[in-house]
């Protein structure tokens, strides 16, 4: 008898357990939902254009809350829906941040990478294992034991999220952050392990350019690691970003020009960095310039005026052509330093006309006016091959390319 009542208590127990069994990760979940809608709308408090925190104590710590418990959520959420697999973590951030769409993408089968919400980026992954899904590495807590991609990667964390006055005033030649996240695939590699890339933008409060970290990882199914971690500038006007063509990543990079300047919204210097993702690793080629014909003027000038030898971007007439603008410049300006960086002014216009192998640059800047620069390509490249002063000697063609905006859009 009470051999058969103890077997009786066994089953009954055990079908309160089954039956209870379906509402412990609904419980969770509301209890995760309900939490994260608390410290999202106490995180909204101490935003500053939306992305820098406002300095308060506590605040980073609620950064970092907010970030675990949008893991916590993706989990749980993916434990109660089995039957959408990996994909679910994408319904799962539709349903706790409906209005702030997050990416997730697909590493493999097992594996899926996941963004926050939120401006205030993080990134992390997601695998599967006897039934249970665990958050299995996080960009936040990544490590980077040769320690060649440290300063890059602690520019994840919570503690690089604000204040705002501080970070800003760092952000535009030493960004810190916090980054916003863009996520791509890359090809497998030869042993079938997944890599991606993070395209992330710095937080900065205004301007028409702005610095971005890019990081291609491998993902070997217990952590990420980093192979490729730097910085680069962008004007978010340019006609290209970063992108994967086949087997090339492509990155778009706003560089300077050292002897003029323009406006931060305007292309300036565009530097196409390419990096070949083969099955046995990554290769970087070359850089390739998108304005070589501006480049060779550029270095005329700057080989002049350090006393350099210019015959190999320039020709005898051009350079003679060339150091009469310096000297006209020097005389109206006997302080100038043409040795500073852009010491030869803003360019306020800009238009080229181009047959095959030569045409002419019509370029005015604020430092030396108008002057048409006629170029022809060789064997070593373009070079400049005489300079015509004013209008008259400008081509006819298209309208000149403006490089003035709006006073707030100038650096």
């Amino acid at each position: 008898m009470a051999g058969s009542c103890a077997r009786t208590s066994l089953i009954f127990l055990f079908l309160c357990v089954c039956l209870e069994l379906p509402a412990w990760p609904q419980r969770a979940l509301q209890r995760i939902q309900a939490e994260y809608a608390v410290v999202d709308a106490e995180l909204q408090k101490h935003l500053k254009f939306d992305q820098w925190l406002d300095g308060e104590p506590g605040t980073r710590a609620l950064v970092a809350r907010h970030w675990a418990l949008c893991r916590e959520w993706v989990t749980v959420w993916m434990d109660a829906h089995p039957a959408d697999g990996l994909a679910g973590a994408k319904k799962a951030l539709s349903v706790i941040a409906p209005t702030d769409p997050a990416q997730s993408l697909l590493l493999n089968k097992d594996a899926v990478l996941v963004q926050t919400p939120g401006a205030i980026g993080n990134v992390f992954i997601v695998t599967k294992a006897r039934g249970r899904h665990r958050v299995a590495w996080s960009i936040d807590q990544a490590a980077d034991p040769p320690g060649e991609f440290a300063v890059g990667l602690a520019k994840w964390r919570a503690s690089s999220a604000g204040p705002s006055e501080v970070f800003k005033r760092a952000s535009v030649e030493r960004p810190t952050g916090p980054l916003v996240p863009n996520l791509g695939l890359l090809p497998q590699d030869r042993q079938g392990r997944a890599r991606f890339y993070i395209d992330a933008a710095y937080a900065q409060s205004a301007g028409g350019s702005g610095t971005k970290q890019i990081s291609l990882w491998i993902w070997d199914g217990q952590s990420a690691r980093p192979l490729i971690l730097r910085d680069y500038r962008v004007t978010w006007f340019q006609a290209k970003f970063t992108r994967l063509e086949g087997d090339l990543l492509k990155v778009h990079e706003k560089r300077l020009f050292r002897m003029f300047d323009s406006c931060s919204g305007c292309d300036e210097r565009q530097i196409e960095w390419v990096v070949r993702v083969t099955p046995d690793g990554l290769e970087e080629l070359r850089e390739t310039s998108a304005t070589p014909q501006m480049d060779a003027v550029d270095e005329l000038f700057y080989r002049l005026t350090r006393g350099e030898p210019a015959a190999t971007v320039a020709t005898p007439a051009a350079i003679d052509a060339a150091t009469s603008i310096l000297e006209e410049v020097r005389k109206s300006n006997p302080q100038m330093n043409f040795r500073e960086a852009h010491s030869l002014g803003m360019i306020m216009s800009e238009k080229s006309k181009w047959f095959g192998a030569s045409g002419t640059i019509c370029l005015g800047t604020s430092g030396i006016g108008l002057n048409a620069f006629s170029l022809k390509h060789g064997a070593n490249g373009w070079i400049v091959t005489s300079i015509g002063k004013g209008e008259a000697a400008c081509p006819a063609g298209p309208e000149p390319k403006p490089h003035h905006l709006p006073p707030q859009l100038l650096r």
